[in-house]
């Protein structure tokens, strides 16, 4: 996952989630694409991310994006910032 902001130092960092477990994908249709909150947190062995910070309070309700793996390692990539697309 590629995470960008408006402020410098850093401006992008970048999610890498190790041995993904389960993903749900679920954009709100009709809205924009912002993330302004998450939840990210270890529990019993594992890294859970979701796209609210709902996600932990109710996840086994949750309807939203989330996922959850053995693993995650991140780094700061401002090196996407440039005149490209990254996928």
């Amino acid at each position: 996952m590629i995470f960008q902001r408006q402020y410098k130092e850093p401006m992008v960092i970048e999610l890498e989630f190790l041995e993904l477990i389960k993903l749900n994908l679920s954009p709100d249709i009709g809205h924009t694409c912002e993330i302004f909150d998450v939840s990210m947190f270890w529990e019993n062995g594992n890294i859970y991310w979701g796209d609210s910070e709902w996600f932990k309070v109710e996840r086994e309700k949750y309807e939203g994006t989330w996922l959850y793996a053995n693993g995650v390692r991140w780094r700061i990539a401002d090196e996407y910032i440039e005149n490209k697309e990254v996928y």
